[in-house]
Order: C-alpha cells, then structure tokens, then sequence
C-alpha cells in the first residue's frame, strides 16, 4: 500500500519536458516552456529565443557606402583639368576642354593677345564654353613699350557642363597673337567663388603680382611674356606653360595654382631673357 502511493506521488509530479523543433502553433503558441521562433520557416518551437545583438554581427557591411563622403561633404578647392591654345593673325580661338564631374564646379579662361609694341589691340568680345557664356573677371591691357597694345584677361563659369565641350574666344577684330587656357576646379564656392583679382605689368627676367586671400583659397595665376616662360615661384604648381616665338610681346603663356596659406598671396615666374609681361592672380574660395 505504502509503495503504490509512492509510485502515485512520483507520477503526480512528473512533467515531461516537451520536443524542441516543433512547429509552432498557428497562434504562435508552443507546448511547456518553448516559445515561438517567428524569425525561422516554419516558426518554430525553441527553448529560448536568438539573442538579436547575434543577428547584427552578421549583418553585412556596404563598403563602398562607408568609405563616400556625405553629400553636404566639405570638398577643398581642386584644380582637376587644363586644356589650352594658340593661333595668329586671327580673331577667333577655339579648342576641347574635359571637365569631370565633381562638386562645386568652376572654369577659369585666360586670354593673352600679343603684338609688336605697335598699334591697338583688339578687345575680348566674348568666351563660352559649351555654348555657355562665361564672365569677365578681370582684364589689364599695355606693358611698358606700349599701353594699348597688349592684352590679358580672366574670364569665370560657375558650374561648367561636365564633358567635352569647345572653349570659344571671340575677338573684336585680328590680334597678331592670341593665347588661351581653360582650367578646370572643383570645390569652389558657388556663389561668390573670386575672392579678390590682382594685376601687374613689367618688362624683365620676372614677374610678381599679389593678391588678397584667405588661408583655405586657391590662387590661380596667368602669365604672358615676350621671350619664354621657365617655371613658376616656389610652393605654385604649373598647370601649362606654352611657349611659341621670341618675336611678339605674350606670345608665350602660362599658368599655375597655389594654395593660399595668409592674408595675401604673391605669384611669380622666371622668364629666359628680359621683354614684356602681364600677369593676372585671382583668389578662388572655397
């Protein structure tokens, strides 16, 4: 009697522990103390549910998303491309400029017309690129042998057309020598991106010319000469240097970019003999 209350009493307090891996119910309910797995087909029964802090460690990383810059990124100012050209006894230049994409975009134009010290040169009637007229940044005429027959200016597009596209210099009348660049920036500032301009004149071995900036600015300098340019100031990087003839006053030309580091930035060149020059510095801010 004693021993068949006994195997009652053991009977009584067994509870057998219910199969894992069972389907769970359509109401998501699970026998004993399972509980419904409902991220796994079919949901299933399981003694505890996958800790979701597993589940993040396995989620897969965009590589290529994390390493691009947001789109509101600062970009710095950037020379990216240059293309340039020359021609004589012509009232016309046109040639093909590249311009990648990138933010912030911005052309530069420069324009040297050149003589023999003698008569009047012609004005810049207009630069397009792409068929996009630019505006005049700044433009100085005259070196020492002759105030009215020589010419340098900077022409300026906020956000130029990406690809290929003709720069177009259109004169008032026939200049004896014509020189063009077209350079190419990113990061530069969409709404006021010419800080300051600064022109200079001279005849010699050298040119200098300053101009006001800020720490954070791309300077861009252009150069025409009479003899032949050889290189830039120290800490300016040379963008193009075309040299042509000894004969006429600008008929070699140049151009580089510095990033500006005070209140005020010079520019230079060296040239290989003394003759006539102009030079053009503008500020491109950020």
């Amino acid at each position: 009697m004693r021993a068949g209350w006994l195997a009652v009493m053991l009977l009584g307090c067994y509870r057998p522990v219910p199969p894992g891996d069972v389907p769970c119910a359509t109401n998501e309910a699970c026998p004993g103390a399972l509980v419904c797995d409902t991220s796994a087909t079919p949901p299933t029964c399981v003694d505890h549910l996958p800790d979701s802090r597993d589940a993040a460690i396995d989620v897969p990383v965009d590589a290529a998303a994390d390493s691009d810059p947001p789109p509101d990124a600062f970009v710095p100012p950037q020379f990216v491309a240059q293309a340039y050209a020359r021609d004589a006894d012509a009232s016309s230049l046109h040639y093909s400029l590249v311009v990648p994409p990138g933010t912030n975009r911005f052309l530069l134009v420069t324009v040297q017309l050149g003589s023999s010290c003698t008569g009047t040169v012609p004005g810049v009637t207009s630069v397009a690129y792409g068929g996009v007229s630019l505006a005049r940044i700044t433009t100085i005429t005259g070196t020492p042998c002759g105030m009215t027959t020589t010419r340098s200016e900077q022409w300026q597009l906020i956000a130029p057309p990406t690809g290929a596209h003709d720069v177009d210099v259109v004169l008032a009348g026939s200049a004896l020598t014509i020189h063009s660049g077209a350079l190419a920036f990113v990061g530069i500032d969409q709404t006021t991106p010419v800080r300051a301009s600064a022109i200079a004149r001279g005849a010699g071995s050298s040119s200098s010319v300053t101009v006001s900036s800020v720490p954070g600015d791309l300077v861009v300098n252009t150069v025409g000469q009479g003899t032949k340019i050889l290189a830039p100031g120290a800490g300016q990087a040379p963008r193009f240097v075309d040299n042509t003839s000894t004969t006429n006053t600008l008929d070699n030309a140049a151009a580089s970019t510095a990033p500006a580091t005070d209140a005020t930035t010079a520019m230079t060149w060296t040239f290989g003999d003394t003759d006539e020059w102009q030079t053009i510095s503008s500020a491109l801010q950020p």
